[in-house]
C-alpha cells in the first residue's frame, strides 16, 4: 500500500481521460491509494503526423536512432527539443545539430580545453591550498554562485519531471561557464598570465562548472 501511494504514472495524452477519472474511480473503489502524480505526455511525430505501428510513414526505430545519435545523445536532443507535455516533430538533422552545438561543441570542448591546460601547465594537478591563500576573483565567485543556484533549480525541474527545463538551464549555464573561461583567458600563461590566477580559472572549471554540470546532466 505504502508503495503503491508513492507511484507516478507516465501517460500518453491520448488515454488521459481512463487514467484521470475512471482508474482513480476503480482505485477508490477498491481502497487503494491513488497515484501521488499524474504526467501527461505529448506526441512525437513524423512530418507532423503521431508515430504509430498502424502508420507505415511514420515508422522508425528507435536502434538506427541510437547507432546515430547515441543512447545518451538521443535522450538528451528528445528532452531538449520539447516540453514532455508538448508534441514535438522528430527531425534527424535538427537532433544532431542539438548534441554537437550542447554537447559536444559547448561542454566537451570546454572540459577538454581546460584539461589540456592543467595538463600541460601544472602536471594534472592543481593547488587548491596556494589559491585559498587569497582571494577569490569576483568572476570566479560569480560563476560559482550562478552553477549553485542553477543546480538547485535543476533539482526543483528533475522532481516535476521538466526535463526540457533541466536542458535549457543546463545550456544556460555552459554558456556562462564558457563566457567565463574566455574572459579569463587561462591559455595566455603561455604569454606570463599570473600562474594562480590560472589554476583558479581551472579550478573553477573543474570543481565547479564540470562536476555541475557532469552531475546535473547524468539522470537524463
Amino acid at each position: 500500500m505504502g508503495v503503491l501511494a508513492q507511484t507516478t504514472h507516465i501517460i500518453g495524452k491520448d488515454i488521459l481521460k481512463f487514467h484521470a477519472i475512471y482508474w482513480p474511480a476503480l482505485l477508490l473503489a477498491a481502497d487503494l491509494p491513488l497515484p501521488k502524480k499524474l504526467i501527461v505526455h505529448g506526441w512525437w511525430t513524423i512530418n507532423g503526423q503521431k508515430i504509430a505501428k498502424s502508420n507505415p510513414k511514420t515508422l522508425i526505430s528507435p536502434k538506427d536512432l541510437v547507432d546515430k545519435l547515441t543512447c545518451d545523445g538521443l535522450r538528451y536532443a528528445l528532452f531538449r527539443q520539447k516540453h514532455v507535455a508538448r508534441d514535438g516533430n522528430i527531425v534527424i538533422n535538427e537532433l544532431i545539430e542539438s548534441i554537437n552545438a550542447d554537447l559536444a561543441n559547448n561542454f566537451a570542448n570546454l572540459v577538454k580545453r581546460n584539461h589540456t591546460i592543467v595538463l600541460k601547465y601544472f602536471a594534472g594537478n592543481i593547488d587548491a591550498k596556494v589559491i585559498s591563500q587569497r582571494a577569490l576573483a569576483d568572476e570566479s565567485k560569480l560563476t560559482i554562485q550562478y552553477c549553485e543556484q542553477a543546480i538547485n533549480e535543476i533539482f526543483n525541474y528533475y522532481k516535476r519531471f521538466d526535463f526540457h527545463n533541466v536542458s535549457l538551464l543546463l545550456k544556460d549555464t555552459l554558456d556562462h561557464c564558457n563566457r567565463f573561461f574566455h574572459q579569463r583567458a587561462p591559455w595566455e600563461i603561455s604569454k606570463g598570465k599570473d600562474n594562480i590566477s590560472v589554476q583558479e580559472t581551472c579550478l573553477v572549471i573543474s570543481n565547479g562548472c564540470g562536476s555541475f554540470l557532469t552531475t546535473s546532466n547524468y539522470p537524463i
